[in-house]
């Protein structure tokens, strides 16, 4: 539950958690009831992620159901999110809840989906675990695919975008990390998700 993505979402900006996503179904002035663990700031996801582990886990349940729901009903859409794990996850919204306590759990929830819906795996794809150097990491075929589409366009990456794991796409994977100064794994972690694939602020 500690894991945090070490990008801080570096590339992008959540400037905007404070503007729900509108084009969502409410009522006719854009209000709609927030329930449980999504009425909550974020104030207080930070402190139960810190301080309080059942708690942080009321949290992330919610998340679960909340993405799974947002899954279900989005169009051209498998998975709104690209990250598999649930640390992962986790992670990535202390990041998005510590620069905005104020906002409800919800709101940025739904920020954080709306920043990541270029990134959303559009159709089923099968779930690939690749290691490297004793760590392992899951993430779906057709996301990989698109860190090779992205790599091609960093000029990292000259072989064909199929989705599977080789030395080629590893050594690119190396390249980018090493040029934004992440920690270099060699593998399409958390971090390199967001830093390739979000677009920049």
């Amino acid at each position: 539950m500690n894991r945090t993505p070490k990008v801080t979402c570096a590339a992008v900006a959540f400037a905007a958690l404070l503007s729900p996503n509108t084009g969502q179904t409410a009522d006719a002035n854009g209000n709609y009831a927030l329930r449980g663990a999504g009425s909550i700031p974020c104030s207080d996801y930070v402190t139960a992620i810190a301080n309080d582990p059942a708690q942080a886990q009321v949290f992330v349940a919610w998340m679960a159901g909340y993405i799974t729901a947002r899954s279900r009903t989005a169009e051209d859409t498998f998975d709104v999110l690209p990250l598999i794990s649930g640390a992962d996850v986790a992670g990535l919204m202390r990041v998005v809840c510590v620069q905005n306590g104020d906002a409800t759990f919800e709101n940025a929830i739904d920020a954080a989906l709306t920043l990541f819906a270029p990134a959303r795996v559009k159709l089923d794809s099968p779930l690939l675990a690749l290691e490297h150097n004793g760590r392992t990491i899951s993430i779906r075929e057709a996301t990989l695919a698109e860190v090779q589409t992205a790599l091609t366009g960093e000029g990292l990456y000259s072989s064909t975008v199929d989705g599977a794991f080789g030395p080629g796409t590893r050594t690119a994977i190396e390249q980018f990390q090493a040029s934004r100064g992440l920690q270099v794994t060699g593998l399409p972690d958390a971090d390199t998700l967001v830093a390739l694939l979000l677009p920049a602020s």
